[in-house]
């Protein structure tokens, strides 16, 4: 984003760009998007041939009986379709957040001491990403 001026970036998230057509092109700058934006690989490439965003993907971390190198294949197609990187959604369940096991965390209590420890699925996470820097670095 080469400005001769200061501008403002305009930040959105959009469930299902899908719906939303061509409303906000030129619009937004960069995008998080969920739904199946990045299950349809001409989605990420059309949209970013019409408006120059940058999209991230947002969704749900695998579940605890899924493996967890979800995560990491998460990041890989959000980056080979053109994505620049993922936000994993993750809605704390209110004061007992920190106390009481949850299905989708990515941080966990480690108990009377008050430390927050990373989940695996924050460990698979960073793996994706680091996983998409190689590719970064190896590409002429």
């Amino acid at each position: 984003m080469n400005r001769s001026r200061p501008t403002f970036l305009f930040r959105g998230d959009i469930s299902r760009p899908t719906w939303q057509g061509s409303v906000s092109d030129g619009v937004m700058n960069i995008m998080y998007v969920g739904g199946v934006f990045f299950d349809v690989p001409r989605l990420p490439r059309d949209t970013k041939q019409r408006m120059p965003g940058t999209p991230y993907s947002y969704g749900s971390c695998n579940s605890p009986e899924r493996s967890n190198w979800e995560p990491a294949a998460w990041c890989l197609k959000t980056f080979a379709l053109n994505g620049n990187g993922v936000l994993p959604w993750q809605f704390p369940a209110g004061s007992s957040a920190m106390t009481t096991p949850d299905t989708n965390e990515l941080i966990i209590n480690a108990g009377a001491s008050g430390h927050a420890i990373a989940s695996f699925r924050v460990h698979a996470l960073r793996r994706g990403a680091q996983d998409c820097v190689l590719q970064l670095l190896e590409q002429p």
